[in-house]
């Protein structure tokens, strides 16, 4: 199973400069293959696949097939360790965010990314996202949510408890 994975995701690379689209259908299909949380190489190589894929996209310009990308992943972080699906996620939002596409969807993402990471009791995550949902905010001067945001207990004093 890895070794075909292993493969297909040598060639998606290898079409990345003459076929860009035969390149995002094989990173599409590594993506949505389900895979065994014991098979360490084809977690590995499904972790290139979708991090590959997501900047295809951006290059592309593909903002909603990102966005969408960024949500369908969701059930395959819950079988990586916390700080590696972190890494992921951010890698992900900041693709789509800096895509500069104007979709008027980032704010809606990027909530629904920190939804997420209640939900899944993921605290550096969550804070990772609202520090950059409050530049977000500020970017497209929505400085009111932004100081909202920005005084949140955990964003506004980290050194509460510690006594500093």
């Amino acid at each position: 199973m890895a070794a075909a994975a292993v493969a297909e995701f040598q060639r998606a690379q290898s079409l990345l400069v003459t076929d860009r689209n035969a390149s995002i259908d094989i990173l599409h299909a590594i993506v949505k293959r389900d895979i065994q949380d014991s098979d360490e190489e084809a977690v590995r190589v499904k972790e290139q696949s979708i991090l590959e894929l997501g900047g295809l996209l951006a290059k592309t310009g593909q903002a909603a097939e990102l966005g969408g990308l960024l949500k369908y992943v969701r059930p395959f972080l819950n079988s990586i360790s916390k700080a590696k699906a972190a890494r992921l996620v951010r890698s992900l939002l900041d693709l789509f965010l800096d895509m500069e596409a104007a979709t008027g969807q980032e704010v809606e993402l990027c909530l629904e990314c920190i939804e997420w990471a209640k939900v899944e009791k993921r605290t550096f995550l969550r804070q990772a996202l609202e520090a950059r949902l409050v530049s977000l905010y500020f970017d497209t001067k929505c400085y009111q949510e932004a100081l909202q945001l920005g005084e949140c207990p955990i964003v506004a004093r980290p050194f509460h408890n510690t006594g500093l």
